[in-house]
């Protein structure tokens, strides 16, 4: 089988001055081999080095990604009698670098990770932030940088980040099989919210490439010192084939999108609207109208939260067949969000009793 159209393409960021229009305007995923060239970070390579290097930075360390999901979907809810200590809450727990890989080493097939974990200043001295990460006028001023620890058989399953920056992965060690969707698989990969019901890890070769062909998805096995440009809600997987660590960096959401995200539903209507307005320039000139239409829709009044929102999430739907007319309008496979709950409470109906707050 012809592997050339699942593979990720690869560049240098010195060779691409035009890397905004082409790859962020764009929506175009893109493996960069000299990020951070000539810098600190460059020179750890392995882990022997971060541990030599990093080995005392303490960690916030928690269980895979699904299996932690999974115990805190079964934490019984109000009308049932709950242990005064949740099991979840035995999930995390801090440890230096060093210790973490020593756990790991002594625990044979533990899977244990640090995600999302603000990037330490001692690790951040080691890198600048490159100039296309750097805001432009009208755009978000937000830059989150954090780090992921983990060791080998831990994944990150199919999902968008829905934040709306753009990012790059940086993998200081280990080899990581980093895959991408375009925003036209959406509903080929089971959507309930930002997240895919298909376990990918649970592929074989053989089924995992049927199934990238099948979506149009890609892949690349990241090596040390490899960088991948993941676009603003873009669909993706991790799968760690060794212990390894990794840096990124969220930069640049245009302001049309923050604005936009501050009403709409984390889900695949929302990412393709998104998808479509990624070039500020288009979303001016070509799609204004949608802008104002869900900020007219956000302004009314509502006889509470839950209306709110579920009229806002009925003109996405509309706005996006609008957009996609060549879309289906049925899924390929059940819906799964009639059958499951939302995964946060920050995701349900703005006066859900579970809500933090509501309107």
């Amino acid at each position: 089988m012809d592997n050339t159209s699942i593979t990720i393409a690869k560049i240098k960021l010195s060779d691409e001055p035009n890397f905004y229009k082409d790859y962020i305007c764009k929506v175009v995923p893109v493996v960069i081999t000299d990020l951070y060239q000539g810098q600190a970070i460059r020179d750890i390579r392995c882990k022997q080095d971060v541990i030599h290097n990093w080995g005392d930075i303490a960690i916030p360390v928690q269980d895979e990604y699904v299996q932690a999901y999974e115990q805190a979907a079964t934490i019984p809810g109000p009308e049932e009698e709950q242990d005064p200590a949740p099991a979840v809450a035995e999930t995390h727990r801090t440890m230096t670098i060093r210790d973490y890989y020593e756990f790991c080493a002594s625990h044979s097939g533990v899977k244990k990770m640090c995600i999302e974990f603000t990037t330490p200043a001692q690790i951040k001295s080691c890198y600048s932030i490159p100039d296309i990460c750097q805001h432009q006028p009208r755009e978000s001023k937000t830059r989150i940088q954090q780090c992921f620890v983990g060791n080998k058989g831990n994944v990150a399953n199919i999902h968008f980040d829905k934040g709306g920056h753009n990012g790059f992965l940086y993998q200081i060690f280990g080899k990581k099989r980093f895959v991408v969707f375009p925003h036209s698989a959406a509903k080929k990969l089971l959507p309930f919210t930002q997240m895919s019901g298909w376990k990918l890890q649970h592929f074989s070769d053989r089924e995992r490439r049927d199934f990238l062909h099948f979506t149009g998805g890609q892949e690349v096995v990241l090596d040390a010192g490899d960088a991948i440009f993941v676009p603003a809600f873009c669909w993706h997987f991790a799968d760690y084939l060794e212990d390894s660590m990794a840096i990124r960096i969220r930069f640049r959401r245009p302001g049309h999108s923050t604005e936009l995200l501050n009403y709409l539903f984390p889900d695949m209507f929302t990412q393709g609207i998104i998808h479509k307005l990624a070039d500020p320039a288009l979303a001016t000139t070509l799609y204004p109208s949608i802008i104002s239409r869900i900020l007219q829709c956000s302004s009314r009044r509502y006889l509470n939260g839950k209306q709110r929102v579920m009229a806002l999430r009925l003109l996405a739907k509309e706005i996006y067949y609008e957009l996609y007319p060549e879309e289906p309008m049925h899924s390929y496979s059940l819906d799964l969000e009639n059958y499951l709950p939302p995964l946060l409470p920050h995701f349900l109906d703005a006066d859900h009793r579970a809500r933090p707050y509501y309107e």
